[in-house]
């Protein structure tokens, strides 16, 4: 199926949104305090919430086929980063880690209906700041646009 980079994105960041949410914690859920690239937001990531950023990097785009009527398929790979932020507490630290545990597991067992597909996810830890704890989980995505 083809798909636009837009659309992709779209799709991914609903994914991570959606899925997260159903996985959190339900005491912080209403809490999380998500923000999207390209959606510009002033306030500094808060020392008392948790935030989850979303963010996307193209590392690749090629030409992988020739299809029909001398149209071409193109496969864009890239990377999602997830990143959770909680404050500088114990038990915060602990359900930070969780929620980025399900961060991962999101991107493991999702692909989005037009077929962008996610592989090799991990959990990176963050150095400590003065303000949160933070944890990037990435993903490699990979998905396929049909141009004339």
């Amino acid at each position: 199926m083809s798909v636009s980079y837009n659309q992709a994105r779209t799709e991914m960041f609903s994914i991570v949104k959606t899925r997260l949410l159903a996985a959190a914690v339900p005491s912080i859920v209403g809490s999380i305090d998500f923000r999207e690239q390209g959606k510009p937001n002033p306030n500094p990531i808060s020392t008392t919430g948790f935030t989850a950023r979303l963010v996307l990097k193209t590392v690749d785009g090629r030409q992988s086929a020739f299809v029909a009527d001398g149209k071409r398929q193109f496969t864009t790979d890239g990377l999602i980063f997830v990143s959770i932020f909680s404050p500088l507490k114990v038990l915060d630290y602990i359900i930070g880690g969780d929620l980025a545990q399900a961060a991962k597991t999101v991107l493991e067992k999702s692909e989005t209906s037009s077929n962008v597909w996610f592989r090799n996810v991990r959990i990176n830890e963050l150095d400590e700041e003065t303000a949160n704890y933070g944890w990037n989980v990435v993903a490699e995505f990979t998905y396929d646009t049909i141009n004339a």
